[in-house]
């Protein structure tokens, strides 16, 4: 499956099963993914409203065909209308997610500067942990000062190992994700 097919079984699933997820205490949830096959199912991330929130990112990025666009852009819509009427749960729920990705990205870091040959490779993937950061604070305004302060000197560390790149995803993905904004998606490894 490619990506474009991948976010649109998200969204669409999500929409299904975001009224369970917010009532669950489950912070990263199996979507149910009848008719994918194990391989298939699993490119499909787990929901959370840091992925929810990558996931719409990358919708409103992607060219669909038109017919499609409009099917996404409903089911967007109305995802955005639960969330507004169940805001309270999906906050509580971000701010869980906050505090795992920071610290799943922290180590990452950590061990990107012990052993950078090693952690090179794994860097596309890892990157999610700070882009979900970014996203959720940019939407829901989850970190406190100290959470600002230490992704700030997490950014310094990961600085001084990089230098500027080309984008690190797939290339129809980089309008979404402006170089201003997301640096550390525009990079090289020294």
């Amino acid at each position: 499956m490619d990506s474009k097919e991948i976010e649109r079984i998200f969204a669409e699933s999500t929409l299904i099963e975001l009224k369970d997820y917010l009532l669950s205490p489950t912070l990263f949830w199996p979507l149910s993914l009848p008719g994918l096959n194990k391989d298939e199912q699993s490119s499909v991330p787990k929901l959370t409203p840091g992925n929810l929130y990558l996931c719409l990112r990358k919708i409103n990025t992607f060219d669909f065909e038109p017919d499609l666009m409009v099917g996404m852009k409903d089911v967007v819509g109305r995802i955005s209308t639960f969330l507004e009427a169940w805001q309270s749960n999906w906050k509580k729920k971000a701010q869980q997610e906050f505090l795992i990705r920071i610290n799943l990205w922290e180590s990452y870091l950590k061990e990107l500067k012990r052993n950078p040959a090693m952690n090179t490779g794994s860097f596309s993937y890892q990157v999610r942990n700070r882009i979900i950061l970014d996203l959720l604070e940019e939407e829901l305004k989850v970190a406190n000062k100290n959470e600002i302060v230490s992704m700030q000197h997490m950014d310094e560390t990961l600085k001084n190992l990089v230098k500027d790149g080309d984008f690190i995803w797939q290339f129809d993905l980089c309008r979404g994700f402006p170089k201003n904004q997301y640096w550390y998606l525009y990079i090289k490894f020294l």
